[in-house]
């Protein structure tokens, strides 16, 4: 638990202590003995819990240091060497390229030169990216230049587009990170008399969600020394972009699914109960599709973060009901921005869930509900390793990302999916 959550607790047992005051109080009588006992137990229990939430800082204190001091651990250079130049985006690719080429035997001596200027290490196989996003910053009043994190992250968002839907965060390293969620539904606030009593409560239920880091690697990406050579091409980029389209796949099909999270990140599938179902013949209706919104109760609907996820087949069939006119029943909403709309809310696009055109049995055809209680984790410890002598025989150079995430529901009662009809 959180030291904020051993506050509140200590909080909790102190108003509980409070209210036998105000109620001996109110009988103009003294605390009996039994309730002189329970107040101190009382008491007892909240200075434990003071004690254990400064515990909790003190970790939390010790643990932000240990990362920010892993943060630095990778800079070759003095903070003040950066600090008196200006890092130009020619002189940070020049410096990758260097690293990318140390190896070969045919980097020059101009680029090993500025690669030692930016204090980057060439001769070291593994490059962590966060080293190299170090080398954009400019003591410049000039724009910091587009990075490999950039490019790799622009790519990334064209073939992962779930991920505008969900709730994205990055930590500094890998470690389990467990994640308290609070349950409080069964609590209210009531009228209460003058002088009256406040009644009891029932105490909120807490649940943990551990994010763990999967290790993901992508597929070896082979680079020919003249290519390497070759200084029109923007090798930085030529790399960003490969392994961004590789990541992506991967992140879209690990989110969009139904895994349960044991082995690989939980899909926004898992757990998911079906809100309505088509009829027999798969018709989309605009009955069905307001049948699925007012599935998930208007609490979670009214959140920030709520949409739909479907597959373009089946945002396309939508697109095309019409009324008795045969005018398009949603085309209003398609003008309101680059962001398609359905019924007010977001549409996310991915071909990753069933399409309409092929739905199958009691298969979930469109996601919809508070999607933001979805939470993806990255770490920021992203590393790219170059393969000097694995290729050497054929002129060549491998190049290797590996980058650990997880996706985790803090909640997903507050999704529900439209599915293909279910044949009895």
């Amino acid at each position: 638990m959180t030291a904020q959550d051993l506050r509140e607790q200590r909080a909790k047992l102190i108003a509980n202590a409070k209210v036998i005051v105000d109620a001996a109080e109110a009988d103009q009588r003294d605390l009996t003995e039994e309730e002189n006992t329970q107040i101190e137990g009382m008491f007892a229990q909240a200075d434990q819990l003071e004690a254990q939430a400064t515990s909790e800082e003190t970790k939390s204190k010790v643990q932000a240091a240990e990362a920010r001091l892993k943060e630095t651990a990778g800079r070759k250079t003095a903070p003040n060497k950066l600090a008196s130049i200006n890092v130009t985006d020619t002189d940070r690719k020049a410096a990758f390229r260097a690293w990318a080429m140390y190896g070969t035997g045919t980097v020059g001596n101009d680029l090993l030169g500025r690669a030692s200027l930016l204090g980057l290490n060439v001769a070291s196989r593994s490059l962590n990216l966060r080293e190299l996003r170090a080398l954009s910053k400019s003591t410049s009043n000039a724009p910091v230049p587009a990075d490999f994190t950039a490019e790799y992250e622009k790519k990334l968002a064209y073939f992962f587009p779930v991920a505008n839907a969900i709730t994205s965060f990055s930590t500094a390293d890998g470690r389990d990170l467990p994640f308290t969620v609070v349950d409080d539904t069964g609590n209210s606030a009531a009228i209460v008399s003058e002088a009256g009593s406040i009644g009891s409560s029932s105490d909120p239920s807490f649940t943990k969600v551990t994010f763990k880091a999967w290790k993901y690697a992508s597929p070896i990406v082979k680079v020919s020394v003249e290519l390497l050579q070759d200084s029109v091409i923007d090798l930085e980029s030529y790399l960003a972009e490969a392994f961004g389209e590789r990541f992506g796949r991967a992140y879209e099909a690990a989110v969009v699914s139904s895994n349960a999270g044991s082995a690989a990140p939980q899909g926004l599938l898992n757990g998911v109960s079906a809100g309505v179902n088509l009829a027999s013949g798969n018709a989309l209706t605009l009955a069905k599709l307001i049948d699925l919104e007012t599935s998930v109760d208007i609490a979670y609907r009214n959140q920030p973060g709520a949409g739909f996820v479907m597959h373009d087949a089946t945002w396309a069939a939508i697109r095309q009901l019409a009324d008795d006119q045969n005018f398009p029943i949603f085309m209003g909403n398609l003008q309101e921005g680059t962001t398609p709309r359905l019924l007010g809310y977001p549409v996310y696009i991915s071909n990753q869930m069933t399409s309409i055109a092929s739905p199958g049995d009691n298969a979930p055809l469109i996601l919809f509900g508070a999607l933001s209680k979805y939470r993806w984790r990255t770490c920021s410890d992203r590393v790219l390793t170059r393969l000097d002598e694995l290729y050497a025989a054929t002129g060549e150079v491998g190049f290797v990302m590996l980058e650990r995430a997880d996706g985790r529901y803090l909640n997903s009662s507050g999704v529900k999916t439209l599915n293909s009809y279910d044949a009895p």
